[in-house]
């Protein structure tokens, strides 16, 4: 006895030439051949349409209205472009204090202190440390004078 494996599925029956299913099928495929084609052909017809609408204004408008309308919008763009120009040339305000610049003295004092810098560096750091201190000094000096 031949046993059949348990996936196997039960192969297709074929269909006789000339059989009334066979007719049934080719008709079937034929319906949905012109469905298809009947939509395809409404779609175009509704771009077409879409396509040939004219549009009409609904008051009319003069020459000089025209030409007057034209002017007004050049007038508003060169405006906002006039404006747009005065934003970007306008640097921000940028307030420095003197306590700004004592914190940053404050920190770099905190970074040589943890090593936070190469021995190659330092040379450069405290170079550079120095300058800025004496720099803070005057300003501080001319600050006391202003305020005295």
């Amino acid at each position: 006895m031949e046993s059949k494996p348990e996936n196997s599925q039960a192969e297709p029956k074929k269909v006789e030439e000339g059989s009334k299913v066979e007719e049934s099928v080719k008709e079937l495929n034929v319906n949905k051949l012109t469905v298809e084609e009947s939509s395809v052909k409404e779609e175009e017809k509704n771009i077409t349409e879409n396509i040939s609408m004219e549009i009409t204004p609904s008051k009319e408008v003069s020459f000089e209205d025209q030409v007057n309308f034209e002017k007004e919008v050049e007038a508003r763009v060169e405006k906002q472009m006039e404006e747009d120009q005065k934003q970007e040339s306008q640097e921000p305000v940028i307030n420095l204090t003197i306590e700004n610049l004592l914190n940053i003295k404050t920190i770099v004092e905190a970074a040589v202190q943890r090593n936070a810098f190469k021995q190659e560096e330092m040379k450069d750091v405290l170079g550079n440390y120095e300058f800025f201190v004496k720099g803070l000094q005057t300003l501080v000096k001319q600050q006391q004078n202003m305020n005295n």
